[in-house]
């Protein structure tokens, strides 16, 4: 559901936060004023932030992400709270990261929020990382920076992201979102595991991925990849899977 209309306005109140709001992860999303409103306001609102950030019930980022809410004011006079220019700009980057993104709109976007001079980098940093998405976020500033010349994010905050120690579903997360020939069935367990606390990742992992390829064991998980195997490989050789990055520009 979205509204860009600068004159009408039937959008209910949403109390924030409500606890059925926080449970069912109900995010009333944003955008400042911008050109394309014709001076009002943009709200989308979603059920999650963006597919990849996700996180098990009461984690630490969607806690995060309510806890740095900002409250705009509508054009008919009433105010939301949204998220706040950090945490859009990271669900900015990781939509325009998908293969089918619009990317000029992307970025447009991207740079609009980082000129605000309202994004807190250290919480963006910080949610970057609870939502094991830093190696994402490095990807689409990079990208960025290199399409429009750019530096979106300020030099010293990307180093500084790369140069930490990104967690394993981190690089996983990268890979499965950036390689075209990164396994579906292998970014699907990916993407199932950011649903997980961080401490019971790495223990779910056998049973994640058993569920993932329909076998009832881990043993059974072997049994199965190894049958794929074929398939994969030739996919990878026949050109069904490039082996170029999925946000790479097209041709």
């Amino acid at each position: 559901m979205s509204s860009s209309s600068s004159e009408t306005w039937n959008v209910p109140a949403l109390p924030w936060p409500r606890p059925e709001v926080f449970r069912s992860t109900w995010h009333p999303m944003a955008t400042p004023p911008c050109g394309r409103c014709r001076g009002g306001i943009e709200v989308d609102l979603h059920v999650h932030l963006n597919p990849w950030m996700i996180e098990a019930a009461g984690g630490p980022a969607l806690a995060a992400v309510h806890r740095h809410a900002v409250r705009v004011d509508l054009p008919d006079g009433r105010s939301a709270m949204v998220a706040d220019p950090a945490d859009q700009l990271l669900v900015t980057f990781l939509h325009g990261l998908r293969g089918t993104s619009a990317r000029l709109r992307w970025m447009a976007d991207a740079v609009f929020l980082a000129r605000s001079g309202n994004v807190d980098w250290d919480h963006f940093t910080a949610q970057a990382e609870r939502f094991a998405v830093t190696g994402l976020a490095v990807r689409a500033a990079d990208f960025v920076a290199d399409a429009t010349g750019t530096a979106v994010v300020p030099v010293d905050v990307v180093e500084r992201m790369r140069s930490t120690s990104w967690t394993v579903l981190d690089r996983l997360t990268l890979a499965a979102m950036d390689r075209d020939r990164f396994p579906n069935v292998l970014r699907a367990a990916v993407f199932d595991l950011h649903s997980l606390a961080a401490g019971e990742r790495l223990r779910a992992a056998p049973r994640v991925m058993s569920a993932r390829l329909e076998a009832s064991s881990p043993t059974g998980a072997i049994v199965a990849a190894a049958r794929r195997g074929p398939a994969y490989v030739w996919s990878s050789v026949s050109g069904a899977r490039s082996g170029r990055r999925r946000s790479a520009p097209g041709p």
